[in-house]
């Protein structure tokens, strides 16, 4: 049993235990505090998004319409600068072409022996009539004289004038001749102008060295029509990236600001990181769709390298379409402030749930 006196000290020593208890909270919050206040952390939000070709698809065309005689490429294949992609079955033309030169050097050599005889014609006669406007002239002298009548005069200049209407004709016909040969030299000229340009389009070739997609001539009797998109091609060179940004997250970053991305394919603890700034921002977002659930906005990476290096020195080459993550600083926060939105917003989902 404790005696009065022993009972006093173990309430006070209690008391004391209580009090020093206190002390240490309470100067434990104010050095937490003090850690909150001064310390200062980096906000940061994960996006994700894929590798782009910096230059952009490359489109290639139909620059005629025909079918196909070969597909040269495949999907993912890797192509040259000049390289044969696709051939058009142009013996049709081939034939067209022969038969139209054939055609066209037939009527230059026709039209060409037409006007030699015309002008020779032509000729001839200039000098039959300097012939008989001689003879008109003396027997007008003669009929002055009275050795001859009247009527020989008169049916000679009838003569005359009857040669230089043929003259006329002639020389309209020479100009007529002349016209439609030309016109009909510009139809046919220009019929295997068009021939021979389908021809000089017998092969398409790659515009620019990169890998071939979105290929739609699946085979050598496909019918292309003119201008129709036949196949893609992705340069290859410098790859960029491009990301999307939440709404209420795009008001923090800025172009210029430095990145570091992970590719997908590669885990970054093994492969590292990509270091690139970010080069362009959207002015507008973009809607929700299959992917994205909210709206987003565009945001473009310019990176510093197109392959990644290992521990090991080995270059690790990298591909348009693979995906990548990448960690954007939004503002430089004190620990305090990123509590409190803790705090706030759990308080906000618990009034939410208790709101009947």
């Amino acid at each position: 049993m404790l005696l009065p006196q022993e009972h006093t000290v173990i309430v006070r020593q209690t008391a004391k235990c209580g009090q020093v208890f206190l002390l240490s909270l309470l100067g434990l919050g104010v050095v937490s505090l003090s850690i909150a206040w001064c310390y200062r952390i980096d906000e940061i939000v994960t996006v994700r998004g894929r590798l782009v070709p910096q230059q952009g698809s490359v489109e290639v065309k139909s620059p005629i319409s025909g079918q196909l005689a070969a597909v040269l490429v495949d999907n993912g294949e890797q192509v040259t600068e000049g390289e044969i992609l696709l051939r058009f079955d142009l013996r049709g033309a081939k034939l067209e072409e022969q038969a139209l030169s054939q055609q066209l050097q037939l009527e230059q050599r026709r039209v060409r022996d037409q006007l030699q005889s015309n002008a020779q014609r032509q000729k001839t006669l200039k000098r039959n009539i300097d012939l008989t406007r001689r003879i008109l002239n003396k027997l007008k002298i003669l009929e002055n004289g009275g050795a001859i009548s009247e009527v020989q005069t008169l049916r000679q200049a009838n003569q005359l004038e009857s040669q230089k209407d043929e003259l006329i004709q002639l020389q309209t016909h020479y100009r007529e001749l002349l016209n439609e040969s030309n016109s009909r030299n510009t139809t046919l000229q220009s019929r295997l102008n068009q021939v021979r340009n389908e021809l000089r389009n017998e092969l398409i070739k790659a515009p620019v060295s990169g890998t071939v997609f979105g290929l739609t001539a699946d085979n050598s009797r496909y019918v292309a029509t003119n201008a129709e998109p036949l196949l893609k091609i992705v340069p290859k060179g410098q790859l960029n990236g491009t990301v999307s940004v939440g709404n209420k997250d795009i008001g923090f970053i800025r172009a210029g600001q430095a990145v570091k991305v992970r590719v997908d394919s590669f885990p970054y603890t093994k492969y590292g990181e990509i270091d690139g700034s970010i080069s362009y921002i959207s002015a507008d977002a973009l809607p929700p769709n299959q992917l994205i659930s909210q709206y987003h906005f565009p945001v473009d990476l310019k990176l510093e390298s197109s392959q990644l290096i290992t521990r090991e020195g080995m270059l690790i080459p990298l591909q348009s379409g693979m995906t990548i993550t990448t960690n954007l600083k939004l503002r430089d926060r004190r620990l305090i402030e990123l509590l409190s939105d803790l705090f706030t917003s759990r308080g906000e989902s618990l009034k939410r749930l208790r709101q009947p």
